[in-house]
């Protein structure tokens, strides 16, 4: 009832539950906004379809001292930058091709998915 053809959640929807629900604390509906943004734009680049562009939202750090993620913000995953996957390995596609700029790099599904991206529309 409230979906978009693609099974995410309409906007609207989300604007009227937060605007019109007196019960709703400030807190919950601040929740609310931020699952709506999780679902409907953020993804991981892992999770990513070939070809579709879109724009590095942040890079999952583990700990002050973490060399994987060090790595991936020293290769250009920085917010803003524009990235696209260009291909996936058979036999559960790991490692994957993918696009920074204009510079390619073969990434591992595990490095992939600490990489949150948005989905640029066409």
């Amino acid at each position: 009832m409230h979906l978009l053809s693609d099974n995410r959640v309409s906007p609207k929807f989300v604007t009227q539950l937060c605007l019109t629900a007196p019960p709703l604390s400030v807190k919950s509906r601040m929740i609310l906004i931020c699952i709506y943004v999780w679902i409907n734009i953020a993804v991981r680049l892992s999770q990513l379809a070939k070809n579709i562009a879109a724009v590095v939202c942040s890079v999952d750090v583990h700990g002050e001292t973490d060399p994987i993620a060090a790595r991936l913000i020293e290769l250009g995953f920085v917010a803003g930058e524009s990235v696209r996957l260009i291909a996936k390995a058979p036999f559960g596609g790991d490692p994957i091709v993918v696009q920074v700029g204009f510079t390619r790099f073969a990434l591992r599904l595990s490095e992939a998915q600490r990489i949150t991206v948005e989905e640029l529309s066409a």
